[in-house]
């Protein structure tokens, strides 16, 4: 199996922007405020984009469409 680590691993910038993302979500007034949910939404974000896989433009409003299903207060 010929499977590079460089592959794998994100790159600085790709978790600057995934955290970035992550704290705008979960700044939201709709966002529950349980380590629960924070823990659960970060599960969501890093099993969801892969390394290299995560592009803003492209993906931000499925990120908060899933956000708003799984994660918003009642």
């Amino acid at each position: 199996m010929n499977v590079s680590l460089r592959s794998q691993a994100y790159e600085p910038g790709e978790l600057t922007e995934l955290k970035t993302v992550y704290d705008e979500i979960t700044s939201q007034n709709w966002f529950r405020r349980t380590e629960q949910a924070k823990k659960g939404f970060a599960k969501y974000l890093f099993s969801t984009f892969e390394a290299g896989q995560f592009d803003r433009q492209r993906h931000y409003n499925e990120v908060v469409a899933v956000a708003r299903r799984c994660y918003a207060r009642s």
